[in-house]
């Protein structure tokens, strides 16, 4: 199904947004958007080739799966439509390996070469409250002074 490697890999794996839209892929709180018609090299610090491949297919099959619904709601001749609808022996299109096959080989195939924009994703702030351990002769004033309570065993206002 995947093109296999051949004598004139590099070492880099790339990715090919065939499509006339950008496309944003996130991994590891990274936001990776690879520029309409080009190929980028896929390099993610921190993971191993295997890992990388694994991604670049991951990917490849979310653009795929973007691309089925838009052309499913965006084609209006209903052109589309009939084509998967032929590949499903006359059922009506729905989001099966089969239909994204073609996408997705195109995703692993190179146009020409571009840089892949990386943007760092803004982390949502978790704040978790727990308790400090204390002995029985510790003062609780004092061990909890920089907590919003104003006193402790008084309930706030």
């Amino acid at each position: 199904m995947y093109e296999q490697l051949n004598k004139d890999f590099d070492g880099v794996f790339r990715f090919t947004n065939p499509t006339d839209t950008d496309f944003s892929f996130f991994w590891n709180n990274k936001e990776y958007v690879f520029p309409a018609g080009r190929t980028v090299p896929m390099i993610i610090a921190g993971e191993t080739l295997e890992n990388i491949q694994e991604i670049r297919k991951r990917a490849a099959y979310q653009l795929a799966t973007r691309e089925f619904y838009a052309n499913n709601i965006k084609d209006e001749s209903g052109k589309t439509y009939l084509q998967r609808s032929k590949m499903g022996n006359g059922l009506p299109p729905v989001h099966s390996d089969k239909i994204m096959e073609p996408m997705i080989e195109q995703c692993l195939k190179p146009l020409p070469p571009a840089k892949a924009e990386v943007k760092e994703v803004k982390k949502t702030k978790q704040s978790f409250r727990g308790s400090k351990a204390l002995s029985d002769k510790d003062n609780l004033n004092a061990a909890f002074k920089d907590e919003p309570i104003e006193e402790l065993g008084k309930m706030s206002e």
